[in-house]
């Protein structure tokens, strides 16, 4: 699959997942999407969270990005997980083209929980999650909170609805249609495409190209 391909299925609302019976690739395209807006009023609950961490962890970005896809893959860190086989591919072709985040929580010089996300233009999209210590993807959340409404982006899509007591729920999240949520992703997109530095023009142009494709849901 090639990264046209795959900002063609982002930045069009699906989701990948892992299909066991054929080792395969498969999209998902869901009516509602939840995304936490970055205001003011959520950095403030994430700070809140934060200080409920104690002691803190020390928060890096793609210094691990190997050993986050290994423990996402790891059926005793993430039972019935579905970061495998060709999934584990796409992240490495995301990575290999810069839009691969990943906050990992370090305990003692080890992980100790990380998220791993998709960067695009003014949104970061959240795919998944693991915590070998209390709090530690807790706290990466809260560090991609602060540090991405420092930089000027408008949300990050955690994708599903959770629970109220859920700590995504308690930062503020929003549902909306996805057909709201596709005129917001692509408008936030594309009026930060021009933040980025000369040497991010060609994957800002392969992800805005990729606006034309159909939104409808396919295989």
């Amino acid at each position: 699959m090639s990264i046209e391909e795959i900002l063609a299925r982002y930045t069009g609302g699906y989701t990948p997942y892992y299909h066991p019976p054929e080792d395969s690739l498969l999209w998902d395209w869901k009516e509602l999407r939840a995304l936490i807006p970055l205001t003011p009023q959520t950095v403030a609950r994430a700070i809140r969270l934060l200080r409920t961490i104690r002691p803190p962890y020390a928060i890096r970005q793609n210094e691990a990005v190997e050993t986050v896809l290994a423990c996402l893959s790891d059926e005793r860190v993430k039972p019935q997980t579905w970061v495998r086989g060709p999934v584990l591919t796409l992240y490495r072709i995301l990575n290999q083209h810069g839009f691969l985040r990943t906050f990992e929580a370090m305990e003692n010089g080890t992980i100790a929980g990380a998220v791993l996300a998709i960067d695009l233009p003014g949104i970061l999209i959240i795919e998944s999650m693991f915590s070998l210590a209390p709090n530690s993807s807790k706290q990466c959340v809260c560090q991609a909170i602060l540090d991405y409404h420092e930089r000027g982006y408008a949300f990050i899509d955690v994708q599903n609805q959770h629970p109220p007591t859920h700590p995504l729920a308690r930062l503020g999240e929003k549902v909306f249609p996805m057909a709201e949520y596709l005129h917001l992703l692509r408008q936030t997109v594309g009026r930060h495409a021009g933040d980025c530095g000369m040497e991010k023009h060609e994957q800002l142009r392969l992800c805005l190209a990729s606006f034309t494709q159909a939104i409808q849901p396919r295989p």
